[in-house]
């Protein structure tokens, strides 16, 4: 399988598709809890592909600057956002 023409590398679709599934349990903990089992697994598929892509960006950042440091600020700010609005959602 050719990518060139996307210019990103194997490392970083493998590592995108490791960090959706890694953030598998966390969706199931805090989102689904007491969701349909419908609509868990549709839902928990979305999320999962949402964050390999999110992973695979992650890992072109890092590729491209030669540095973790910048893919370390943007999961912070994303870990954030994401705090911040559970929060303003339970008040």
């Amino acid at each position: 399988m050719d990518l060139s023409f996307l210019d990103v590398s194997y490392a970083s679709i493998l590592s995108g598709f490791a960090w959706g599934f890694w953030h598998f349990p966390t969706s199931v903990i805090l989102f689904y809890f007491n969701e349909s089992v419908v609509e868990v697994y549709s839902n928990l598929l979305v999320f999962v592909l949402i964050l390999s892509f999110i992973g695979v960006l992650l890992g072109e950042v890092r590729r491209r600057s030669r540095s973790l440091i910048p893919s370390m600020i943007l999961h912070f700010f994303g870990n954030s956002a994401l705090i911040i609005s559970m929060v303003l959602r339970m008040m």
